[in-house]
């Protein structure tokens, strides 16, 4: 599914889709150097901030939780099931695990008219570092 096109941004998903049944949206976001594909992860924190991120841990390139089930049972930390790894939600640091004191790239986001969009000048900005 997309939404409305707009310049300088990637639609990420509806505002009112993030929920208790489906906490975390994943957004297809192109591929890197290496031609793997690119997610974010757009959710809401505890406060309802708008949080988004890329869905790679920093430990090895590789999604945070290929079953789609990317929060810990009390809903506070985002988790990578190969390596263990928690980051809390908030800032998407890592409290635990391989990666610990490195925090998840975090997403720049925009919402225009109840929809969530990536901004596509930061998002390049981050592929630009990966290898």
């Amino acid at each position: 599914m997309t939404g409305p096109s707009l310049p300088g941004l990637r639609w990420a998903c509806a505002l009112n889709t993030l929920n208790a049944n489906e906490p975390v949206a994943v957004v297809a976001l192109g591929f890197d150097r290496q031609q793997r594909p690119v997610e974010g992860l757009v959710l809401q924190d505890g406060t309802g901030q708008l949080r988004a991120y890329l869905n790679r841990c920093r430990h090895l390139p590789v999604p945070l939780d290929a079953s789609r089930r990317f929060l810990t049972d009390d809903k506070t930390h985002l988790r990578c099931r190969t390596h263990g790894a928690r980051f809390r939600i908030s800032d998407g640091m890592c409290t635990l695990g391989p990666c610990q004191g490195l925090p998840l790239w975090p997403l720049e986001t925009q919402i225009h008219a109840g929809q969530v969009y990536i901004v596509a000048t930061a998002l390049q900005a981050i592929l630009d570092q990966l290898t």
